[in-house]
Order: structure tokens, then sequence, then C-alpha cells
């Protein structure tokens, strides 16, 4: 399956932003809510999943928790510059986004990085998002912290694209305004293998 190409100086200054948010996950408690069949094995989900529909590359009928831990993003580069869009959502309901923007002419780039908690109700299937943190950073200035941002909440509905039965391309979409944003399902061992000087 073709994806965006990602360059990799954009990589690395997103793997750079994002280290403290890599480090090892602690393992989420289960909810009250969370029954047995919502922690089947994966072996059982997937085959599950791959039995619904003989293509490799299907609707998730459910989206569970557990499919949206991990390093999702995008990116496009084109003549006039490039963007990068990367979410990493750990077990513990916390998380970092990362957007590096840039343009070639003139030479700029703005780096936002946001960290927040957030929830996944499996019933209604929509995401919740909470900032705690906020800060942009223009060209090579100082990192300037938006207090205005800490705190609000947004919520989305959650479509999801499986590939061979595993979550492969994420939507999300704001309830309140509409707007959409997808995101590709990362592998953080591939990413640093392929920067590997």
């Amino acid at each position: 399956m073709t994806r965006p190409i990602l360059t990799a100086a954009l990589l690395t200054a997103s793997l750079a932003l994002a280290a403290p948010a890599l480090a090892a996950p602690k393992a989420a408690k289960p909810t009250k809510a969370e029954t047995q069949a919502q922690r089947q094995p994966e072996n059982e989900r997937s085959e599950f999943r791959r039995s619904q529909n003989d293509s490799p590359m299907q609707l998730a009928q459910h989206i569970q928790t557990e499919d949206l831990i991990g390093v999702w993003g995008q990116g496009v580069t084109i003549d006039e510059g490039s963007m990068l869009n990367m979410t990493i959502m750990s077990q513990d309901g916390t998380g970092t986004d990362l957007m590096i923007l840039t343009t070639n002419n003139p030479k700029s780039s703005l780096k936002i990085r946001q960290q927040f908690t957030w929830q996944f109700n499996e019933k209604t299937q929509t995401f919740t998002q909470r900032i705690t943190d906020f800060a942009s950073t223009r060209d090579n200035e100082p990192s300037q912290q938006d207090k205005s941002q800490i705190g609000k909440t947004s919520t989305a509905k959650a479509r999801m694209l499986l590939w061979d039965g595993k979550p492969d391309m994420l939507e999300l979409t704001d309830q309140a305004n509409g707007e959409k944003q997808s995101y590709f399902k990362q592998d953080l061992n591939k990413l640093r293998e392929i920067l590997k000087p």
C-alpha cells in the first residue's frame, strides 16, 4: 500500500520532539467498563476481522481503545514546502501531537507541540482529547507556551481502516466543526531504522 513519503529531516525533528512521549508506556489498568469480550486476544480479533472480508483492506466495524495506542502520522511535501503531522497515544491515556510546517521561499518553519490526555468511548466510537500543554516554535526562536489552549477539550468521531486485520489508517471527525484529520499507523522501529546514519 503506497503512502506519502515523509522526509528524513522531518522525521528526525518530530522524533526528537517526541522523545519524552515515546518512553516505554506504563501498562494501563482495565477500566470497570471493559468486558472480557473487549479484551480478547489480538489473534482472535484479527481472525474475526479478516474473516469479515477477503480483501486485506476494510473498514473497522468496531474500534477498540487498544487500536489507538501507538504512533500515527501523515505528511506531504510540495514545491512550496512540507507538513508533518503526528500524534502519539500512550496506554496511560496521555499523548503528544506534533505538527511541523516548513516553507521553502522564504525559508521558514513552525513547530507546534501539544500534550494531551485522551479517552475513547467504545460504545459511541468517540475520541475525547483535553490539552494539558501547548507550545509553538517559529524558526529558531525560543518556544512559546500558549496557556489559552490548555484545558480545551475536543471530541471526534473515529473511523479506522484495517490492513490485514490491523489498524492502518485513523480518521477523526471533530464533532464541533466537522473537520477531518487522517493519520497512518507508523511503526516506530521502522522509523528509527530509516533514520540510522
